[in-house]
């Protein structure tokens, strides 16, 4: 069974369950407010009546893939809900957190032949603790175990250590080598849209499409390079093989509409131009499939790509665009989706607007539905 396909289809906000594929049952469900005067999420984690060996949740932190399978689902029930209850409706702060952070009380009650241990609750990175209660992040829950979003492992998960090169006049960390073309490196469901939103690596096979894209008066205002087939043939079979760059495809329920470059700052001519730190990355984008466009569309799937930049390496502190400086309708979306304008400069090709969010103005501003 796909969890992502239980995901598509989740009950009503205020009771949920899904039976985890361990055989864990996790229900949420929210109940009338208590002594902290606000609702409440009851987390309630039993077995079913056929397993008769009692088995403890910690034990599965040696098992990350059955872990995160649970956790997962958890988190997916209290974001869908974290509308209920927004953070300014706390009296106080808790842990410091930004008053924009939904955070949900949550109380844990377990069957008796489930081992709930503190270390297993705050283990999963998911809940906070200030004093003796429990919280549901919402920025936690985004930021906890990428794996969650995708199938491969990011790259500071396989590299903690950082070794300088030098490639041409750049010199920068040495990267690990790419995920491998058409593979999946993100995908998670957009409640708002009722729709899985997934990006993979971009593969040969996509070229014709890709051209499609390309040859859009729309979109070849931005990328020049219409109707020319060599042209076009030349700088994919380039994209697929640099290694500072990702071409990625993304996808709304496996159906191909965006082509978007998620690159390497520090190693991308950008750097000439404005301070890059070594793990910045950058992206370019374009929507193929007229069907997909609009401001509703443009929400889920800009705030997905940069969940993948952040997702991606922990070390990546800035995500940054460079627009032409006069594309406002672009400017204009990023803008409603935090980023900022931090000053306009020359490309030899054209005048760029540089556009910047940082990963706590990210996790800070997530709009919640998309």
């Amino acid at each position: 069974m796909d969890l992502f396909s239980i995901m598509a289809s989740p009950e009503a906000a205020d009771e949920l369950s899904i039976k985890d594929l361990t055989g864990y049952e996790i229900v949420a469900q929210l109940v009338a407010p208590g002594e902290w005067k606000l609702p409440l999420l009851d987390i309630s984690i039993r077995v079913p009546a056929d397993f008769t060996e009692g088995i403890a949740i910690e034990d599965l932190v040696a098992d990350s893939d059955r872990l995160i399978r649970i956790w997962r689902a958890v988190g997916f029930m209290l974001s869908m809900g974290s509308t209920i209850l927004p953070y300014e409706a706390l009296s106080a702060p808790a842990n410091g957190l930004p008053f924009n952070d939904a955070l949900i009380p949550v109380k844990f009650t377990a069957a008796d032949n489930v081992d709930l241990t503190l270390a297993a609750i705050l283990g999963a990175g998911i809940f906070v603790q200030d004093g003796h209660r429990y919280f549901f992040s919402r920025s936690a829950y985004l930021q906890s175990m990428p794996r969650m979003f995708s199938n491969y492992r990011p790259n500071y998960r396989q590299w903690s250590s950082i070794v300088y090169v030098d490639s041409g006049e750049f010199h920068h960390p040495l990267r690990l080598p790419n995920p491998a073309q058409g593979s999946c490196v993100y995908k998670r469901y957009i409640p708002n849209l009722k729709k899985i939103f997934s990006l993979r690596m971009a593969k040969q096979e996509d070229f014709a499409m890709w051209a499609s894209w390309m040859n859009n008066p729309r979109v070849s205002k931005f990328w020049g390079m219409a109707n020319d087939e060599d042209k076009q043939a030349q700088y994919f079979a380039q994209i697929l093989s640099d290694k500072h760059v990702y071409p990625l495809i993304g996808q709304f329920d496996g159906e191909s509409f965006l082509y978007t470059e998620v690159y390497w700052a520090a190693e991308d001519n950008l750097s000439r131009h404005v301070p890059i730190n070594p793990f910045d990355r950058g992206f370019h984008l374009l929507v193929g499939e007229e069907k997909f466009r609009g401001p509703h569309m443009v929400a889920a799937w800009l705030q997905s790509i940069q969940h993948f930049i952040f997702l991606d390496d922990v070390r990546t502190d800035k995500a940054m665009l460079e627009p032409r400086y006069d594309n406002a309708k672009l400017i204009g979306y990023l803008t409603g989706a935090g980023f900022h304008k931090d000053r306009e400069f020359n490309f030899p090709h054209k005048r760029s607007a540089w556009m910047c969010i940082t990963r706590e103005e990210f996790y800070n501003n997530w709009k919640v539905g998309f």
